[in-house]
């Protein structure tokens, strides 16, 4: 309810990607140096910045009462590029801004610009034990005038402040993502969602959305009923990650006859079995009762 910003890469090719919030006036995003994949936005050498203009409805809805959050699914290249390298940024050059989610290297890390901040809204609060991973993650950072910011990862609370705040942001910079304005910030990964909010997120409302996926999550549903003797399937989320990778979670059994054991769970791909995932319990013969 809070949403007035999302990006959902859903376009596919051109050279521009849009905010589909439907709060407002739409955020249009002027791509440059950047490939689109399946189900998300890579960006290689470039960023994709809006408009002044466009940029003005953070300024307004944000502002006034004190407090957003920044939440996005990415993917990084790896986790060497630092600076910070720019994910979503809020700013006018490498030395001013109203906010920042950045890598530094193996970690995420949030600059704010407040009146207890400098220009640059340094000191910076950085993640402190959940590191930058090349596989998709879920990075969400808060901000709130009565308490300070915070970093989530994967629907965690990774560290917070008691640093009371108020916001000392100007209405003339521009939201980017994967780069600063100045072109000298770059991070490269790939974007599966951006949304920004003008609320910081309740922690059970995080764990939420990271349990929601990034919207290109599909259920997969096989039947084993020929095997177990009674109605069974075996269900799990899949979701592209980029052009030649797919993310398989959480598998689970849904049957009339318990229990239910399993053991050496694969993955075939058109007839071959490229990697195999073997689920284990404590017990000596590596299987589990579900």
């Amino acid at each position: 309810d809070a949403q007035i910003a999302l990006f959902e890469f859903a376009e596919g090719t051109g050279d521009v990607t849009m905010d589909t919030s439907g709060f407002g006036t739409p955020i249009a995003l002027q791509i440059e140096g950047m490939e689109w994949t399946e189900g998300g936005l890579r960006n290689v050498s470039g960023k994709a910045e809006a408009s002044v203009a466009d940029s003005q409805k953070l300024f307004d809805e944000i502002t006034p009462v004190g407090e957003y959050t920044i939440e996005a699914w990415v993917l990084a290249d790896n986790n060497a590029q630092d600076g910070p390298a720019r994910v979503v940024s809020y700013s006018a050059s490498t030395a001013v801004r109203n906010f920042t989610l950045g890598q530094n290297a193996i970690y995420y890390q949030l600059r704010n610009t407040t009146d207890i901040s400098d220009a640059n809204g340094s000191p910076a609060l950085e993640a402190a034990t959940n590191q930058v991973d090349t596989v998709l993650q879920h990075v969400v950072v808060t901000f709130d005038e009565a308490v300070g910011r915070k970093v989530y990862m994967n629907g965690q609370l990774d560290i917070e402040e008691d640093a009371p705040a108020t916001l000392a942001w100007t209405n003339d910079q521009v939201l980017v993502l994967g780069n600063e304005v100045t072109n000298d910030r770059l991070w490269q990964g790939v974007f599966n969602l951006v949304a920004i909010h003008n609320r910081a997120l309740s922690g059970a409302e995080i764990q939420q959305n990271y349990q929601a996926g990034s919207g290109t999550l599909t259920t997969l549903s096989f039947d084993v009923s020929s095997i177990t003797g009674g109605q069974t399937t075996i269900e799990m989320l899949a979701a592209p990650i980029d052009d030649s990778s797919y993310l398989f979670a959480e598998p689970v059994i849904v049957s009339d006859i318990t229990p239910v054991r399993v053991r050496n769970i694969r993955i075939g791909v058109n007839g071959n079995i490229p990697v195999c995932l073997l689920y284990t319990s404590d017990a000596a013969d590596d299987d589990y009762t579900v």
